[in-house]
């Protein structure tokens, strides 16, 4: 079948309209979506770095008073955006878990805990024990040594 030239014309413009709104609609994404991620992680990073600079927790940890970090970080976790706080010890146990109490004594998950318990603030992407989660975790220091790491998730 054979096309009138106005035809053809048309339907190459509709294609091709159509591939640049495409394109547009893929950018607009990508773009939105990376600075979504830098957003929210400069949140959770600043929101852990708070916690991780509380002298009462630096002391309960060092008690290793699980039920006083609790009463501590409850509040915070109750107000804060974040979908869980978790405060992991050098050997990578949880010593507080905002969602589930039973984790407590439990290995972190992730495999993103030897920078943190090396001194470096993180933050990723990981698959946890909840699922998959934007993580910022900063260390807590006591006297310049790394005592647990802090981890708020969103």
């Amino acid at each position: 079948m054979k096309l009138k030239f106005q035809t053809k014309l048309f339907l190459y413009l509709a294609i091709f309209n159509t591939a640049i709104f495409i394109a547009q609609g893929v950018w607009q994404y990508a773009r939105l979506n990376s600075k979504l991620y830098k957003d929210t992680a400069a949140r959770t990073l600043k929101e852990a770095e708070y916690i991780a600079q509380r002298a009462a927790l630096k002391e309960d940890i060092l008690r290793g008073d699980t039920a006083a970090i609790k009463r501590l970080l409850s509040p915070l976790a109750a107000s804060s955006d974040a979908s869980f706080i978790v405060v992991g010890d050098a050997h990578a146990r949880h010593l507080y878990h905002s969602r589930d109490e039973k984790l407590i004594g439990t290995r972190l998950v992730g495999n993103d805990n030897a920078s943190v318990l090396a001194g470096n603030k993180t933050t990723t992407l990981r698959h946890g024990t909840l699922g998959v989660s934007l993580r910022s975790k900063v260390p807590v220091f006591y006297q310049g040594k790394v005592l647990v790491s802090s981890l708020l998730a969103t």
